[in-house]
């Protein structure tokens, strides 16, 4: 994504790593219907004919540089960190 190339993955966030966040349906990539062929060849099928690869390939540039970089991933985990200690001194 952070070449601008859209992401196709399934849709069962539970067996997905914390990088699917940065998968936004039609947007970043496309979510398939986990275990489901015909649905992962729609999404190609969806791509290929899709006419707004070049406005993808800049939302998935976007989404890297904005929310997905390290730092703000620093600040984020940070955050939680720091919010953690906070309620635990309650």
């Amino acid at each position: 994504m952070a070449l601008g190339v859209p992401v196709i993955t399934h849709n069962n966030y539970g067996n997905q790593g914390p990088e699917v966040e940065a998968v936004i349906n039609g947007k970043t990539g496309f979510l398939f219907e986990e275990d489901d062929s015909s649905s992962l060849s729609s999404c190609v099928d969806y791509f290929k004919r899709n006419e707004a690869r070049d406005t993808m390939a800049k939302d998935c540039i976007e989404i890297i540089e904005t929310k997905f970089n390290p730092e703000n991933q620093f600040r984020v985990i940070s955050e939680s960190i720091l919010g953690a200690v906070a309620q635990n001194r309650r």
